[in-house]
């Protein structure tokens, strides 16, 4: 089993905040031990809510949400290029850039 301290789990999110040399295989390190899929829950009216809490990076195809409109994806990608997972906006992501073959690497935004 994969494990990281506390204190290597904050310096790996460090060094990826920081955009510091490597901080793909930072964020590959950070990712197999603490990584996850955010479930969200879209209703009958189409309300997006996060059912289990997002963690503080996340990576997904934009491709993929993009063409999942039809189980309410809609609305997930933003002009700006970052991702609103619930429609209240409590899980806002910002881009860090391409992991691997089309997947991005997302920091969650902290109001």
């Amino acid at each position: 089993m994969n494990t990281l301290t506390a204190e290597e789990s904050a310096e790996l999110a460090d060094r990826i905040r920081a955009r510091e040399l490597n901080w793909r295989h930072a964020f590959d390190a950070w990712y197999l031990v603490n990584g996850g899929v955010p479930d969200l829950e879209v209703t009958a009216d189409g309300t997006r809510r996060v059912l289990r809490d997002a963690t503080e990076f996340i990576k997904t195809s934009v491709g993929y949400l993009a063409s999942h409109t039809d189980i309410g994806y809609e609305g997930i990608v933003q002009e700006d290029g970052t991702l609103q997972l619930d429609t209240a906006g409590e899980y806002r992501y910002r881009p860090l850039g391409v992991v691997d073959h089309g997947f991005t690497a997302y920091e969650r935004i902290q109001s």
